[in-house]
């Protein structure tokens, strides 16, 4: 389950920033919560076992046999910190800059998405 709140944190801060929350603040706490989240994947990894850990699957379509699930293995917990980590210090760095910028939210809210994309990408299994 905290796989599935690493991926769908970015797209609830994304939807709040776009429907008016603080963009910088926003996006700060949702890049700081995954990557907490994403540190706690750490001690329930077994690095022994081949197959993917920490599945969570559920069905979008019955009828067509389509699932969303997703998975860890080494190599995908490795990407998973990794973007974790410049997630935020994109976010702790670039504040500044994003302040200068004209539409803060649209920008937060696609940075946030297009980081959902990335760690969707990562950890999709199967």
């Amino acid at each position: 389950m905290i796989l599935l709140f690493v991926v769908l944190l970015p797209i609830a801060a994304a939807l709040a920033i776009l429907l008016g929350a603080p963009a910088r603040q926003t996006a700060l706490w949702s890049a700081g919560l995954t990557l907490g989240a994403t540190l706690l994947l750490f001690p329930g990894f077994d690095g022994g076992q081949r197959d993917y850990q920490m599945v969570s699957s559920f069905p979008i379509s019955a009828d067509w046999n389509i699932n969303f699930t997703v998975g860890l293995d080494g190599l995908s917990l490795m990407m998973l910190l990794l973007t974790a980590l410049v997630t935020f210090a994109a976010v702790w760095f670039t504040g500044s800059l994003i302040a200068l910028l004209s539409d803060i939210r649209f920008r937060s809210g696609t940075f946030l998405s297009l980081r959902t994309m990335v760690l969707g990408l990562v950890i999709l299994a199967g």
